[in-house]
């Protein structure tokens, strides 16, 4: 296998969930009628800053009794009598891979727009302080029962308060969680929304190991493996992470608002960075592309659009396009999320200038209806011109590419 990091999950000899199988989700979704543009202000909040309003919620892990807790931000005219929708934010990937009693503690990546619109919207908030940075939301004996502890915090909340329905929203190794929990529980979640995404962790971790991009990681650093053609409970929990490419039909019945930037060099979703593009490679256009040396399934992805065109009732997503958009939780318009949640926001692919501006309608193939956002600095690739594999190769370094396909 080529380059000597990964970032991503696996020393796994064990099943990762309880029931084991990919379930199928009912069919659902509303019709929505409009689309809102981005909350204005967007600020990123580093680690260990947590915006104000929020109230430290513990808990422990029904698996092993760990001190866990999240952060809770109640929304406004919060009544114990109401009942509320809930949406869980899966904060993105750290460096290290040490359990904390209580969790991480404030690196979450919540933006106050966020935090705003959600109290806006009558949304209760929660982000999880889990109990490494870097456990990638999966249960493992090198992570510990990281899924579970997702599974457990959203329990804990209902104990707390009256939930009507839950959401996720997960930025970079958030959005991987965010499909991964989601897909494989049938009717826990009622829509996603995400940001830095990432749909094929095999493609990614192949990506940044080429680029020498990845963050030492959990799995590499402690558990020392590495997915491979002989690397059979590595590459289950790989592929059962990458649950948004091989089993798109699992999220029948759950609204998708995803969102990818075209200059994200962490999570690429542009053809000029690599041949796989996360948001576009799911929600676009069709590809057969695998990696080989790391011992990926044969795949050939059915794109959400397909799904949708097949079963309209079943499939409601948003693709929102930022030719612009570093790798950046800022890439989700806060308003237009909760608005898409809400059914008030228009299903299908949109453009926006990166940070702010308004969501452009947009028909994949089209010139780009944009110029770059006040905090672009230089153009980026067409995602959208290019289609399909055939640009694949004249887009990526060739090298990289051929050591790439060797099994």
């Amino acid at each position: 296998m080529r380059g000597r990091h990964v970032l991503a999950a696996v020393c796994l000899a064990v099943v990762v969930v309880a029931g084991g199988s990919v379930a199928l989700l009912a069919s659902g979704g509303a019709t929505a009628t409009a689309a809102l543009g981005p909350s204005s202000g967007s600020l990123s909040v580093g680690p260990g800053v947590v915006p104000p309003g929020s109230t430290t919620i513990a808990y422990q892990s029904t698996v092993d009794g760990f001190a866990l807790s999240y952060l809770e931000w109640l929304p406004t005219g919060y009544t114990s009598s109401g009942a509320y929708p809930l949406a869980v934010f899966l904060h993105g990937v750290g460096s290290s891979s040490t359990w904390v009693s209580g969790g991480i503690g404030g690196d979450v990546d919540v933006d106050p727009p966020l935090v705003d619109n959600a109290s806006a919207a009558g949304f209760i908030l929660i982000a999880l302080n889990t109990r490494s940075s870097d456990g990638f939301y999966v249960n493992s004996p090198c992570g510990g029962p990281q899924e579970q502890d997702v599974l457990d915090a959203i329990a804990h909340e209902k104990t707390l308060r009256s939930v009507t329905a839950t959401y996720f929203i997960g930025f970079s190794m958030g959005s991987l969680g965010a499909f991964s929990v989601a897909g494989h529980h049938p009717g826990l979640i009622a829509g996603i929304a995400t940001a830095g995404t990432i749909t094929d962790i095999y493609e990614t971790i192949d990506y940044n190991s080429v680029t020498h991009s990845e963050p030492h990681g959990l799995y590499d650093a402690m558990c020392g493996a590495h997915p491979g053609p002989t690397a059979t409970n590595t590459n289950r929990v790989w592929t059962y992470l990458s649950v948004a490419r091989f089993h798109p039909e699992n999220f029948s019945g759950i609204p998708l608002f995803v969102a990818g930037g075209g200059e994200d060099t962490r999570a690429p979703n542009d053809f000029a960075a690599w041949p796989y593009a996360n948001v576009n490679s799911t929600f676009v256009n069709s590809t057969c592309d695998v990696a080989t040396s790391m011992g990926e399934p044969p795949n050939c992805t059915v794109v959400f659009a397909s799904l949708s065109n097949a079963t309209p009732s079943a499939y409601r997503w948003l693709d929102l396009y930022e030719p612009y958009a570093p790798h950046s939780p800022d890439q989700l318009p806060a308003a237009s999320v909760f608005g898409f949640f809400q059914g008030h926001v228009t299903g299908g692919y949109y453009v926006s200038t990166f940070p702010g501006g308004a969501l452009l309608p947009y028909t994949p193939g089209q010139p780009l209806p944009i110029g770059p956002g006040s905090g672009s600095t230089a153009p980026s690739t067409l995602l959208w011109v290019i289609v399909g594999g055939a640009a694949v190769g004249a887009v990526v370094v060739g090298v990289a590419v051929s050591r790439r396909r060797t099994a």
